[in-house]
């Protein structure tokens, strides 16, 4: 089912305690979208908010025009998937994290064979990038409506991190609308159609991946490639 996602005027945060203010975005099925910004700009807590796992404090989540106010468990079983960083069940076994996904186990074996001789390992033992194919894996694997990303890359080898960008890409393309919180920005941008540029909890710019590419070439997005040290927000 096709997705469209509009978030207009998103107040979100903490408690009473609002980290993001007006937020407006937009992605469709078939586009990838990246949230750029430094950290503590307020991109995680826009895509928890999307999820359901934060409530709102202000503004409206529409998917095909239609207010969201249904908790993260539902909006998980009407086809919304969250990927963070590297989260699995670290006491059970592959096998194990991927039948507790709402895919088949067979299904994301195909997506990513290199699980297949890993499946009776406690998903603790695995390296950090098979532990984020692992995620990725399960989530894919139920073929998401709606994909929210946040930060695929983080401390990965170059080699896991293509693997994974190109999962996201293939993802869209089977028309899944995805958004990415991602610190490295020309990746991001490679496989992006759109983005938002996130700072102080607010949009400060927007445009195609083209148009920021051309501006990350000449400098002027230089405070959004910096990777400082991460707060709780990232």
């Amino acid at each position: 089912m096709s997705q469209h996602i509009s978030i207009r005027g998103l107040r979100a945060g903490y408690g009473t305690l609002a980290v993001v203010h007006d937020i407006d975005l937009d992605v469709r099925s078939g586009e990838v979208v990246a949230l750029l910004g430094p950290n503590g700009a307020g991109k995680t807590t826009t895509l928890l908010t999307i999820a359901g796992i934060l409530p709102r404090l202000g503004g409206s989540i529409l998917w095909n025009g239609v207010d969201q106010h249904v908790p993260a468990h539902r909006r998980a079983r009407s086809g919304v998937a969250l990927v963070s960083e590297r989260a699995v069940f670290r006491q059970l076994t592959v096998a194990g994290n991927l039948r507790l996904g709402l895919g088949e186990p067979s299904r994301a074996l195909e997506l990513f064979p290199e699980l297949r001789p890993l499946l009776r390992r406690p998903a603790g033992l695995l390296s950090g990038g098979e532990q984020q194919i692992l995620a990725m894996a399960r989530a894919l694997a139920a073929n998401p409506a709606v994909l929210l990303l946040d930060e695929l890359s983080l401390g990965l080898a170059p080699m896991v991190v293509n693997r994974l960008m190109d999962s996201v890409r293939r993802a869209a393309d089977n028309g899944a609308a995805v958004m990415l919180i991602e610190q490295q920005v020309r990746r991001a941008l490679a496989i992006s159609e759109r983005a938002y540029l996130i700072n102080q909890g607010r949009v400060t710019a927007s445009g195609t991946a083209e148009e920021l590419r051309g501006e990350l070439e000449v400098g002027s997005m230089s405070y959004y490639t910096s990777s400082p040290v991460r707060s709780p927000d990232q």
